[in-house]
């Protein structure tokens, strides 16, 4: 499942968790995201690709690539920077890098002949220096209650960061036994807020001051290894994981080395309401229906675990362990 409809972004991707419905009757899909031990990485995807003959490069014949024109950002791909199509089906290397900061480029120099693609095909880069994921963090802000009015809830000054609190976004009570949604987007980057609007007036009257309530963001927190970079990775930069099937765009910027010693964590940008999508069948690129989000919110007392998890089929008694 990926973002967009007709002209994709692509800058989200998840894999659905259970069988979806094709019949017109989908209320709501479960999704797998990012998880731990994963290895992650920038990425660039590239449209329209055509072949454009060879140039010569090191004394060996190579294969050159038109796509539409793109600019390349400060960190660029080396020489030797992994290429495929979209689906990871065909495979190839740069042979001439992509340079950082370089405007209207429409090349890509490959090492394969046999690199196998179609017009309408979407090539995808990665960058060779993968992060690995330590843990998975979906944020929330804590909020202190000072009083109420009908739908109305006044609350103690609270700040957004730079992805806001979207319509919808789910609103419980510390301990998780009442739940609404806001009915008001908040915006990014606000200071001193002191209130929220929710959907359902009963959940606000059950409130009294001094309670805490917790509201989803469209955050992911991902802790990484120790991670040194020369070049800060820019704002909405794709990482994805290297069969590209997830995938989420940085919310702020990954600062350099040795503006901070080592990079470890990362904040990305959810799916939230509005976001259009599309589902893909396995190793097809055949669509299998277009949809637009209306809520988002985590999945609690399920644990999904890929196939390839587990030895044997059926039922498995699973413990959670605190290390």
């Amino acid at each position: 499942m990926t973002t967009g409809r007709g002209k994709m972004d692509r800058s989200k991707a998840a894999l659905v968790a259970e069988p979806v419905s094709t019949d017109g009757t989908m209320v709501s899909i479960a999704v797998k995201g990012f998880k731990e031990r994963d290895r992650i990485t920038k990425v660039l995807d590239l449209t329209h690709p055509n072949r454009s003959g060879k140039t010569v490069v090191d004394g060996i014949s190579r294969p050159v690539i038109t796509v539409d024109s793109f600019n390349s950002d400060a960190v660029g791909f080396p020489r030797c920077s992994v290429v495929t199509t979209f689906d990871g089906a065909m495979l190839t290397r740069l042979v001439v890098g992509i340079p950082p900061n370089e405007p209207e480029l429409t090349e890509l120099v490959i090492e394969d002949d046999d690199f196998a693609f179609q017009t309408d095909d979407v090539l995808t880069i990665y960058y060779p220096f993968p992060m690995t994921i330590t843990s998975v963090t979906l944020e929330a802000i804590t909020l202190t209650v000072q009083s109420v009015a009908a739908t109305t809830i006044t609350i103690a000054l609270f700040n957004t960061d730079a992805a806001g609190l979207p319509l919808g976004s789910p609103v419980t009570t510390f301990d998780s036994t009442l739940r609404t949604r806001l009915a008001q987007a908040i915006p990014p980057n606000q200071t001193r807020l002191t209130q929220i609007t929710v959907q359902d007036a009963s959940f606000a009257a059950s409130l009294q001051p001094g309670d805490l309530l917790r509201v989803q963001t469209p955050v992911q927190t991902l802790d990484i290894e120790p991670y040194e970079t020369d070049v800060a990775f820019p704002e909405k930069s794709v990482l994805a994981t290297l069969d590209n099937r997830v995938r989420l765009p940085l919310l702020t910027g990954a600062p350099a080395s040795p503006v901070v010693r080592t990079i470890t964590s990362v904040q990305l940008l959810d799916f939230v309401p509005g976001d259009p999508i599309t589902g893909f069948r396995r190793n097809s690129q055949a669509q299998v229906q277009s949809l637009t989000i209306k809520y988002v919110e985590p999945v609690n007392g399920i644990v999904y675990v890929d196939d390839n998890f587990l030895v044997d089929s059926g039922n498995h008694s699973i413990t959670m362990v605190a290390e």
